[in-house]
């Protein structure tokens, strides 16, 4: 029997705040949790359980005009994405779920783990 883990309205996962479950989705046959959740931003946006525990899902995608400035140098969060070779999803989950700065997330290579003194 598969454990059922429990989500509660105001859980946090990056920038969306759970505010209440909806109705499973299929995807051959098998049911999904979902859950409606409202971004930080104020966008609301259904997202399936596994992608927010993954943190693979942090935002309603509005983090994609998210301005980050490095050196003196401001880019949309995407533009940063692609100069550095790295996925969108890398870079919103290095800031919005473990907490790095700017200068971290941009400067770390993919794979490392920041150090903690």
């Amino acid at each position: 029997m598969v454990k059922r883990i429990h989500i509660k309205v105001g859980d946090q996962y990056g920038s969306l705040t759970v505010i209440d479950e909806a109705a499973p989705v299929r995807y051959s046959g098998t049911p999904y949790r979902q859950f409606l959740c409202k971004c930080e931003c104020g966008n609301e946006r259904t997202v399936r359980l596994g992608y927010l525990q993954a943190g693979a899902v942090v935002s309603c995608g509005c983090g994609h005009s998210r301005l980050l400035t490095y050196k003196g140098e401001t880019l949309h969060m995407a533009e940063w994405a692609k100069r550095l070779e790295v996925s969108f999803q890398v870079l919103a989950r290095r800031l919005d779920v473990y907490g790095y700065t700017v200068e971290e997330a941009l400067t770390l290579p993919i794979g490392a783990r920041r150090t903690h003194d």
